[in-house]
């Protein structure tokens, strides 16, 4: 995933350390915030992790790393339990030898990330983001714990290194593991993916591997019962954006090809050894369809099968803009050229009533289909 990290570069000696936190996660998991109350002159609790020396797993030597502080560790460890992460997650740091680089599509210094298997993702805050989160964090926490079925990417860990400030998320696009007998693995990854905001202006994307609002030609048809659940968890944590005051998020979407595709043979006419292995390679895929949602639900993926039995996935990403005075000045001078309506700039309320339209309108049932 992405392009390698060069051997000894700054991005690379950041991901050492972070390897090196990650490696203590048995210890953070045991780590208070301190208890006192809330002082507005500094937003958030934190807790020191000592480093003073850590073992890293890239030389086999004890080091020492840059100072590292916590935020609000209590919060994440609450989410991280909430959350399908165990020990794969130490794993999949430490044993990560030549981790992934994603740097920023736009013109911010921030990038991502991967580990091991691409199975989650660092990304660096802007400093701009860093206050937003450290005000939303407590309520974030709850509200996951409150709403489990909920679509938001989940943040597990938030620390600073010297003065920089990462995240740490799973892949919203990382496939379940399933024992698949007629469906190859490698099939579960995405095939499409799309950034959709309910926008259209500038939202093309040109070549970009990500597919934007105008390149998107096509609706997400699901069961009733999945249908419903979708739009009702979608329009909760809309709504939970706007109290907050943000803005300007995106679904993200990603669909394999159609899964049933894989045990279908040319059909004959004749009852033939062919078409009977083509009837016993379906009834194979069928299994494999239920197994793949079983675990999907197990492992708490926010994925569904649409009735073309493609595996949808579905997440909630970068919701960390509110509506500042640039931002206005930004939508005022930006609606002398384009339909004020279809900016992606816009006040939380109409952000999140035109969001809600937008996923009612491509996230549609089989009914009367």
């Amino acid at each position: 995933m992405g392009q390698a990290i060069e051997l000894y570069s700054p991005i690379y000696n950041q991901f050492r350390y972070i390897q090196m936190i990650i490696a203590q996660i048995d210890n953070i998991n045991k780590l208070k915030s301190p208890s006192k109350e809330k002082d507005l002159s500094q937003p958030a609790p934190t807790s020191l992790l000592n480093l003073n020396t850590a073992f890293d797993p890239m030389s086999n030597e004890v080091v020492r790393p840059p100072p590292v502080t916590l935020y609000y560790n209590e919060c994440f460890a609450r989410i991280r339990a909430t959350s399908s992460v165990s020990a794969d997650l130490k794993a999949e740091f430490v044993n990560a030898k030549a981790p992934g680089y994603l740097p920023s599509p736009g013109r911010s210094p921030t990038f991502f990330m991967s580990s091991q298997t691409a199975k989650y993702l660092v990304k660096e805050l802007k400093p701009s983001e860093v206050p937003l989160f450290l005000g939303f964090v407590q309520d974030y926490a709850t509200y996951l714990e409150t709403h489990p079925d909920s679509l938001l990417i989940r943040y597990l860990l938030f620390f600073k290194i010297d003065q920089t400030s990462f995240i740490i998320m799973p892949n919203a696009f990382a496939p379940p593991a399933v024992g698949l007998s007629a469906i190859p693995p490698a099939q579960l990854h995405p095939r499409l993916k799309y950034d959709l905001k309910g926008s259209t202006v500038h939202r093309t994307s040109k070549g970009d591997a990500i597919l934007k609002d105008n390149n998107c030609n096509r609706l997400f048809v699901f069961d009733q019962k999945t249908r419903a659940t979708v739009v009702n968890n979608l329009k909760l944590d809309s709504l939970f954006l706007k109290q907050h005051g943000f803005l300007d998020y995106s679904l993200l979407v990603g669909v394999t090809s159609s899964l049933k595709r894989y045990g279908r043979f040319e059909q004959e006419h004749k009852l033939t050894s062919k078409s009977l292995n083509a009837i016993m390679v379906n009834s194979l895929v069928e299994q494999d369809l239920q197994l793949i949602q079983k675990e999907v639900t197990e492992q708490k993926i926010h994925a569904f099968l649409t009735t073309n039995s493609e595996l949808c996935y579905l997440q909630i990403i970068d919701f960390f803009t509110v509506y500042t005075p640039k931002k206005q000045m930004e939508k005022f001078f930006k609606s002398f050229a384009h339909p004020a309506d279809q900016l992606s700039v816009q006040t939380p309320d109409f952000y999140c009533e035109r969001f809600q339209r937008f996923i009612s309108e491509i996230i549609i049932s089989d009914f009367g289909m």
